[in-house]
């Protein structure tokens, strides 16, 4: 995705409705719909960069057990109080890219069970900072290289199954998302 956008946030919940993930986030109720056609998507997402500063649009969607949404030109749909309550009685995994930092979250049950900085991943914080150890070894966070985004969403892909495909009319849902919950 970083190809499209260089910020940009993805959020994902287990065992719960699109819409339900997108009231976690503190979407606008009535500002949720089901574009119909490629021109809506891009009108929508071309009007939420125009006030960065007060709103933003996503887009959401299903694989399997898990509902996402994403959020362009943002990573404030990986913000604490957003995350502790997408993870409310569930999961949520996380991933924001801004630049070049790129970022893990892992959260159960209203709890941070792990954040780091892949770039920094010898850096964790949450509950269990080192329950993704292994799969952070795995994925090459400790080798170097450069290819930061990659490893992240393999980490994220490791812990959902998830990888979320294109902006397609009539298989997602959009909404605008306020900047500051």
């Amino acid at each position: 995705m970083g190809h499209y956008w260089e910020t940009y946030s993805l959020v994902l919940g287990r065992s719960m409705t699109v819409r339900e993930l997108l009231a976690r986030t503190g979407c606008v109720e009535d500002s949720i719909f089901t574009p119909e056609d490629q021109e809506e998507i891009d009108d929508f997402l071309w009007e939420g960069q125009q006030e960065p500063h007060r709103w933003t649009a996503v887009w959401a969607g299903e694989e399997g057990n898990w509902v996402y949404l994403v959020t362009p030109h943002s990573a404030s749909a990986t913000l604490p109080n957003r995350l502790a309550s997408v993870s409310r009685a569930t999961t949520a995994v996380a991933f924001s890219r801004v630049f070049a930092m790129c970022n893990v979250h892992l959260w159960e049950e209203q709890q941070e069970v792990t954040s780091f900085e892949v770039m920094r991943s010898y850096e964790r914080s949450g509950n269990a900072p080192d329950r993704l150890l292994p799969l952070l070894e795995q994925v090459g966070c400790f080798d170097g290289g450069l290819e930061w985004e990659g490893k992240g969403l393999r980490i994220v892909y490791e812990l959902t199954g998830v990888q979320v495909p294109q902006l397609t009319p009539g298989s997602i849902t959009m909404a605008s998302l306020p900047a500051i919950p």
